[in-house]
């Protein structure tokens, strides 16, 4: 069992349950439905960042990892903002949280990794879970048809 410790939170990278339902090693599952270009960068938002004083940030997405990130370097800090998810059976991405590290909430940047990873997911033959309640909230204030429609439906 590997577990990976971070600030927010402690993941453990096994079979286990969450939510009532059984979780796949992100590495073990969906990765043939990802395109070869979703490691690279796949969105630069600049709009909301220039309070930040570091212009635009780029989102990248490591499908090995099940994560969408933004590096904060600015300050030296090495903690960058996060938004993670697993592949869960039935053609389901579970987006379960959104982590930005404390100097930088409120500034917009995990708009922007909400942005990315639901353009990126909405493209893709998944149905969405958020288990986030800041994605939920995302969805809720910008109830695009293109996430709407691919939410799970209960």
């Amino acid at each position: 069992m590997l577990v990976q410790y971070t600030p927010t939170i402690v993941m453990i990278k096994s079979f286990s349950i969450f939510l009532g339902q059984q979780r796949r090693p992100c590495f073990l599952a969906g990765l043939r439905r990802m395109s070869a270009t979703s490691s690279r960068v796949i969105s630069q938002q600049k709009q909301g960042l220039a309070e930040l004083g570091l212009g635009g940030l780029a989102v990248e997405h490591n499908p090995n990892k099940c994560e969408f990130t933004i590096s904060i370097d600015a300050t030296g800090s090495s903690e960058p903002a996060v938004l993670q998810y697993d592949h869960l059976p039935g053609n389901i991405v579970d987006m379960y949280h959104t982590g930005v590290p404390e100097a930088y909430r409120g500034k917009g940047v995990a708009k922007h990794l909400a942005k990315a990873a639901l353009d990126y997911f909405s493209s893709q033959d998944l149905s969405i879970r958020l288990s986030c309640t800041y994605l939920q909230k995302y969805v809720r204030d910008n109830p695009l048809e293109k996430y709407t429609a691919k939410l799970e439906q209960n």
